[in-house]
């Protein structure tokens, strides 16, 4: 499913519950819900950005590269890692992710991984999210939405992530994508946490978020 497409089910699923308060989205659900936002704004009261700012601007230099990686991956076929068992799951997730605790990640590979029939456990994810994207999201419509969302918008961005090491690179990139956006509220930068802020300091997520709820 495309970026395109979950903004379609998220714009069903709005006026099916008729939601319109708060939305806290994190990282590739940030495009989803920008779009979203600049395109019905009135639906949505409050947006809670957790790093979350979309892919950088494409370089067309490298079209066919893309291109070509992604006729690979189409061609073979992606498919989720299989671990040994839960346990194996989880040391995988602390190698990728030294801030994360035994604790922390014991608890998210029993939501996060799914048990197949020769007992191994693969991530329950699509397999899609793999594969390269062949045509980027344009640049220029990704700031033409964000100028139009009305809500109040929280940043939230780890200190240890990718997005803050691009924004000390590319300052005048991130300052033109924090100026799209017309109700900034606050950029709030929680310390010890890289892009999985959720995983490494869920507790300040939490209150940092609820705050926010309260303004």
């Amino acid at each position: 499913m495309t970026a395109r497409s979950r903004v379609v089910v998220l714009g069903a699923s709005n006026v099916t519950l008729g939601l319109a308060p708060l939305i806290v989205a994190h990282s590739m659900g940030t495009s989803i819900v920008g779009l979203y936002a600049g395109v019905i704004p009135a639906r949505i009261h409050k947006l809670a950005i957790v790093e979350g700012f979309s892919a950088p601007p494409a370089i067309a230099e490298e079209a066919p590269r893309r291109y070509a990686k992604w006729l690979r991956q189409i061609g073979r076929g992606e498919q989720q890692r299989p671990y040994a068992d839960y346990a194996d799951f989880a040391e995988r997730m602390m190698a990728e992710n030294p801030r994360l605790t035994a604790e922390r990640a014991e608890f998210l590979v029993q939501h996060w991984g799914k048990e197949e029939d020769d007992g191994t456990v693969v991530r329950r994810a699509d397999p899609a999210h793999k594969v390269v994207r062949p045509t980027p999201n344009r640049y220029d419509e990704l700031l033409a939405c964000w100028r139009e969302i009305t809500a109040q918008v929280l940043f939230i961005e780890g200190t240890h992530s990718r997005l803050a090491a691009d924004a000390k690179r590319n300052p005048e990139v991130y300052q033109e994508r924090l100026a799209a956006f017309q109700n900034v509220v606050d950029v709030e930068r929680i310390e010890d946490a890289g892009h999985n802020i959720h995983h490494d300091q869920p507790e300040v997520l939490a209150r940092v978020i609820e705050k926010f709820l309260l303004i």
